[in-house]
């Protein structure tokens, strides 16, 4: 919770600190659920740094996380860091698919992207609509939000390189 305060003070450095501080007992623990969400918001974190690398472990260690413990709400949270990855690394197209799928699956649980960066994920979202046009954005979202929620929720991290190179 330190973490986040101070994440809505600013203080992204601090926030990240303690977010890793956090991270070290989840994973000393053994508490795989807690971990992966808190991966996925470091990751958020780490693009709005612009520290890409990081983020995309991150955010792809705690996608595995998710689907392990078929977590369908961290997944579609952990697919919308991937898109902030992807839009910030200028993949607009594969970030435009990711948000489709991330919405599909948040919305077959009637449930919301984390709240803590919805704002953040808002502007990195019309970002890569304005980068290859509302047309290809919609063509690639649309494509996003019909993959089976099956295949995207596979416990095998091994089939998980279409999340990375969508179809």
């Amino acid at each position: 919770m330190l973490g986040y305060s101070a994440l809505q003070a600013g203080d992204l450095d601090r926030a990240g600190g303690m977010f890793e501080d956090s991270i070290a007992v989840l994973r000393e623990a053994g508490e795989a659920w807690g971990l992966g969400i808190l991966l996925s918001d470091l990751a958020a974190l780490r693009v709005i740094q612009d520290r890409l690398r990081e983020a995309e472990a991150c955010a792809t260690e705690a996608l595995a996380l998710c689907c392990s413990l078929r977590d369908r709400r961290g997944v579609g949270w952990c697919l919308q860091s991937l898109a902030m990855v992807d839009t910030a690394a200028g993949r607009a197209r594969r970030a435009a698919w990711l948000y489709g799928a991330a919405d599909a699956l948040l919305q077959s649980l009637g449930a919301t992207g984390q709240v803590t960066f919805s704002r953040v994920q808002d502007r990195y979202l019309t970002l890569s609509r304005d980068a290859i046009g509302e047309p290809a954005f919609r063509e690639a979202y649309d494509a996003g939000r019909t993959t089976p929620i099956s295949r995207i929720m596979d416990p095998d991290p091994e089939r998980h390189a279409f999340l990375t190179a969508p179809p």
